[in-house]
């Protein structure tokens, strides 16, 4: 089966101009193109699923409201005020 896809006249001269660059047919241009694109995958079985979450459930974690992420952007303002806060003298 054949498909169509219907391009600008600019737009298919672009494209002839990158194809002549590497030597190439339109044609051959974009079928390289479509060969490099992934293939779809299906969907995950709920097994997939389960046993994808078995595998990185170590790398998740649960924060506690209130409790600073180190993923944000500020990272090392966060990790020098709580090391600031756990080593100032008390006494002061």
């Amino acid at each position: 089966m054949a498909h169509t896809i219907t391009l600008s006249d600019e737009e298919y001269e672009r494209l002839t101009k990158a194809a002549q660059l590497f030597a190439q047919t339109p044609h051959q241009m974009v079928s390289r193109w479509i060969a490099w694109l992934p293939q779809p995958k299906p969907p995950m079985t709920r097994e997939e699923v389960e046993q994808w979450w078995a595998e990185h459930q170590r790398f998740v974690t649960s924060l506690k409201p209130g409790e600073r992420s180190y993923n944000d952007n500020d990272d090392d303002e966060a990790i020098a005020e709580d090391a600031y806060a756990t080593h100032t003298d008390e006494s002061e």
